[in-house]
């Protein structure tokens, strides 16, 4: 599976410099391709769809942060989840539909995995005093 997972690294295969992936496409810029590849996984469309709202959701957090003090490792590691998720779904709708019902549950863990990510980008984004509920 960990084959599958695609980032974004220099030739001598390191991840690239901070300053680089500030010029990565956001998950916004990439909402229209993201979009039609969650309407390709039939099956699990809804749960694709919430994990697209949740890196959209956060991307507009991070983006409102990034003007006064966002940490570059958080624009990377949002970065990563969106380009991963891409790859994902670029994999798993070149599936037959029967492939893909078959392997609803790796694919349903997997999607719960994006939500875990998520997670703690958004708890970077959450400032301290007030508790962590957002």
């Amino acid at each position: 599976m960990e084959d599958a997972i695609v980032s974004p690294t220099a030739a001598n295969g390191a991840p690239p410099p901070l300053e680089e992936a500030v010029s990565f496409p956001t998950i916004t810029e990439q909402l229209g391709g993201l979009l039609e590849l969650c309407g390709g996984m039939a099956e699990t469309q809804d749960m694709c769809e919430d994990v697209l709202e949740r890196l959209q959701r956060t991307q507009y957090r991070l983006d409102a942060v990034t003007e006064t003090n966002a940490l570059p490792e958080t624009t990377l590691f949002l970065h990563r989840i969106g380009t991963r998720f891409h790859a994902f779904l670029s994999q798993h709708t070149k599936k037959a539909a029967f492939e893909r019902l078959v392997s609803t549950r790796v694919i349903v863990g997997l999607l719960r995995g994006f939500h875990c990510e998520i997670d703690e980008v958004e708890a970077q984004l959450t400032p301290d005093e007030d508790g962590g509920d957002s």
